[in-house]
C-alpha cells in the first residue's frame, strides 16, 4: 500500500472508530496534506514554537478575560522584564 492510501485508511480508520471523528470529518484534508508533506527538522521546530506561543496567548487572554490583573498573569508565568531603567 502506497503511503497516501495508507494515511487516507488511517483517516478514515479513526473517523470510523470515533477517535477524533469531529476533528477529522472537518478538517481531514488539511491533516492529510499535512502528512504527506516532507518537513525539514528546522520547519517542524518553528510550527512547534508558534503553536506554543499561540497557546500561551490563549492562555493569558483567558485569565485576563476571567479578571485576573495582568501582575498575577505575569507572577503566575513567572515574567521578567527584560527593559532596562531609563
Amino acid at each position: 500500500m502506497s503511503r497516501d492510501a495508507a494515511i487516507g485508511r488511517a483517516i478514515e480508520d479513526c473517523i470510523r472508530r470515533g477517535i477524533l471523528k469531529d476533528f477529522l470529518e472537518e478538517h481531514s484534508s488539511e491533516v492529510r496534506n499535512m502528512l504527506l508533506r516532507d518537513l525539514t527538522w528546522k520547519e517542524h521546530l518553528a510550527v512547534s514554537y508558534e503553536d506554543g506561543v499561540d497557546d500561551g496567548r490563549e492562555e493569558i487572554f483567558s485569565l485576563l478575560e476571567k479578571g485576573m490583573s495582568l501582575a498575577a498573569v505575569k507572577k503566575k508565568f513567572g515574567y521578567k522584564s527584560t527593559r532596562r531603567a531609563k
